[in-house]
C-alpha cells in the first residue's frame, strides 16, 4: 500500500503548491479580487486548507515511516 500513500502524498503537495502560489497571488496584488469580494475571506479559506493539506501529509508520512 506503500505505492498508494505515495501517490497521495504527491497529490496532497500539488495542492498545496496550487494553494500556496493563490494564496501568494491575493496577498501580492489584493486589487486583483473583485471589490464585493473580502480579501480576509479568502486568505482565511486558503489558510484553512493549507493546515488540512498539511495535516494530511504528516499522517501520510506517519503511515509511510510505520510500515
Amino acid at each position: 500500500y506503500s505505492d498508494i500513500l505515495e501517490a497521495y502524498k504527491t497529490e496532497l503537495e500539488g495542492r498545496r503548491n496550487t494553494i500556496s502560489v493563490n494564496l501568494e497571488v491575493i496577498l501580492n496584488t489584493p486589487r486583483g479580487i473583485p471589490e464585493q469580494t473580502q480579501i480576509f475571506v479568502e486568505v482565511d479559506s486558503f489558510v484553512g486548507q493549507l493546515a488540512e493539506i498539511t495535516d494530511k501529509l504528516k499522517i501520510v508520512e506517519f503511515l509511510l515511516r510505520s510500515k
